[in-house]
């Protein structure tokens, strides 16, 4: 090989080398926007790992599951740290700042502040979509892909206490919760838990609630199809929403209240603000009801919603689309559209109010907008708080 063929090959592979440094570090992004609207900051690649769920915590580092490890970033999108561990795509932010994540492959995963993985009880065959609810003394909720519900806590081998879907030919006095025992994508939504420390767990065509100590309070059957994740409101009224395009509204005895019905299936959580409207969007409409179910206002978009809304301070509510993320301000008027690449989960919203989301699969992006943090009020994102506690107690 000549002198000449050996320089041109170690230039090229320089050249690939900066490429892939460039490519694989988190990195500022300029966006043009108008005066006063929004700015994407910066955008973090996950090595082709898929994102799912983020979790804030109060010094604002953000938590990030992906297919491949759980992730933690500084405010600046610079990588704190990085735990590998198989699929946790679902972190959750405990009492005492661990972070518990769920895996697709029926594995539960504890991780310490700093990234150690001290937690694997290897329990499980059958995946978790959903993350856990973090109830009183730190106990995590889980809800796998069929509907079993299991109680943990943190560092143990085994759970306080589990219920099972029924399963044909197994007789078990814990097997007592209706359902088919098939993994078939309808049970989509965790548990999430009362001031009273009650909880709530919408399971298929099924609302349920259940003692901490796992003594089922009542059972209502509400839909045909499958109901999706659950909000609650200031005096303990459940909101849920299916995918035959109802929201409904339940007392805490289990009686339902109201419903009303939309254009499309429901996206996500519904959200409640301090004044307790409840707000919930379909694909293409955004919706605000009263308390007593009547419509408030309800909004077109042109642009394909992918998630529930999430409720800022300041009124705003974001939503991620197929292309960009919408605002709309509490009246129903269109605060801004801000195209970026496409949404795939929840804004979650910093302490300082930058707005975080999983994005176009492998990435996740921060935009700034007015800096209005989280509201603070009964319900304002999906499972309530930053930490993704699903606690109407829990203080942010």
């Amino acid at each position: 090989m000549t002198t000449q063929r050996k320089l041109l090959i170690a230039g090229l592979a320089a050249l690939l080398i900066g490429a892939l440094v460039v490519v694989f570090r988190p990195h500022a992004i300029e966006t043009p926007a108008a005066a006063g609207g929004p700015s994407e900051v910066w955008e973090y690649f996950s090595d082709h790992n898929a994102i799912g769920g983020l979790a804030i915590g109060p010094d604002g580092t953000i938590y990030a599951g992906s297919a491949a490890a759980v992730i933690a970033l500084n405010p600046d999108g610079t990588q704190r740290w990085k735990s590998p561990a198989n699929s946790p795509r679902l972190p959750v932010i405990g009492h005492d700042g661990s972070i518990y994540a769920a895996s697709s492959r029926g594995i539960i995963f504890g991780f310490s502040g700093d990234g150690a993985m001290n937690w694997k009880p290897g329990y499980g065959l059958i995946g978790f979509s959903v993350p856990p609810a973090v109830g009183d003394g730190g106990t995590l909720y889980y809800v796998n892909a069929i509907g079993d519900i299991y109680a943990w806590q943190p560092q143990a081998t085994a759970p306080t206490w589990s219920l099972s879907t029924i399963r044909p030919g197994i007789i078990n006095e814990s097997y007592i919760l209706p359902g088919t025992g098939r993994d078939d994508n309808s049970m989509r939504s965790a548990a999430v838990i009362q001031n009273n420390g009650m909880i709530v767990v919408p399971r298929s065509h099924w609302l349920h609630e259940f003692s901490s100590e796992g003594h089922q309070a009542w059972i209502l059957e509400l839909t045909s199809g499958h109901l999706g994740p659950a909000a609650l409101g200031k005096d303990g009224t459940i909101y849920v929403g299916d995918d035959q395009t109802v929201v409904f509204a339940v007392d805490r005895s289990g009686e339902k209240i109201w419903e009303f019905r939309a254009d499309l299936n429901i996206y996500g959580s519904p959200v409640v603000d301090a004044d307790g409207t409840i707000y919930f969007n379909t694909p293409r409409v955004i919706y605000a009801l009263k308390p007593d179910g009547s419509l408030k206002w309800q909004a077109q978009t042109i642009h394909d919603c992918r998630t529930g809304p999430t409720l800022a301070a300041d009124g705003t509510l974001y939503i991620g689309a197929t292309d960009g993320m919408n605002a709309f301000n509490s009246d129903g008027t269109e605060k801004w559209w801000f195209h970026m690449k496409s949404v795939e989960g929840e804004p979650a919203i910093g302490p300082d109010g930058t707005i975080y989301a999983a994005c176009g699969i492998f990435w996740l992006c921060a935009v700034k907008d007015s800096g209005s943090p989280l509201m603070q009020s009964p319900w304002p994102k999906w499972q309530h708080d930053p930490a993704n506690t699903g606690r109407a107690s829990t203080i942010f």
